[in-house]
């Protein structure tokens, strides 16, 4: 006798069917709101005065394009530990925020509290089941998931040592170009 296989409900067809018709445009658009309503593009750190460590990462998020959201992880001035882009943004409730990594083929999915200028990982689990965050604590070791704060108008990028490179509307400049651009409208 054949186990009985498990039937997924109308409910479920339908959510199915109607992420399947949104729009990539649609997308898009929900992706680059998200970002914009909580402020996400920027460098993201325990202590922003300190540089990029790693007890302090420096996490750097930018669109890429307006349904691409990328994300690097700095575990040293000139080192990129893991870069990733969002498979989906969404956000569940206000106030939390739902988004799937890619990088190199593995995927992990972060539950994120974000409020103005401050944001922690809730739970994180990676898509083979592995659990790397549960209920706002690291599992290897029941640690607290530190508390990320926007670092005002400045982005590290690998190579742009220190000062760090600074982002200017829709641009990031290095700091070798920030100092010429100092220099010229000082001089």
């Amino acid at each position: 006798m054949r186990a009985p296989v498990a039937q997924p409900s109308k409910s479920t067809i339908a959510l199915v069917t109607a992420l399947l018709l949104v729009s990539p445009g649609a997308r898009a658009a929900a992706v680059e709101s998200i970002v914009e309503k909580y402020g996400l593009s920027g460098t993201w750190a325990p202590d922003c005065a300190k540089p990029a460590s790693p007890q302090n990462p420096h996490v750097v998020y930018r669109l890429s394009d307006p349904d691409r959201l990328q994300r690097e992880i700095m575990t040293a001035p000139d080192k990129v530990y893991e870069a990733s882009i969002a498979l989906s943004v969404a956000e569940i409730v206000p106030g939390e925020l739902r988004m799937a990594w890619e990088n190199g083929g593995e995927i992990v999915t972060n539950r994120v509290r974000a409020r103005p200028g401050q944001m922690h990982v809730i739970d994180s689990i990676r898509d083979n089941g592995e659990k790397l965050y549960a209920n706002g604590r690291r599992v290897r070791d029941f640690a607290a998931a530190p508390l990320f704060n926007k670092c005002p108008g400045m982005v590290f990028l690998p190579g742009a040592g220190h000062p760090p490179a600074v982002l200017i509307g829709p641009r990031i400049i290095t700091a070798s170009e920030n100092r010429t651009l100092t220099a010229k409208t000082t001089a």
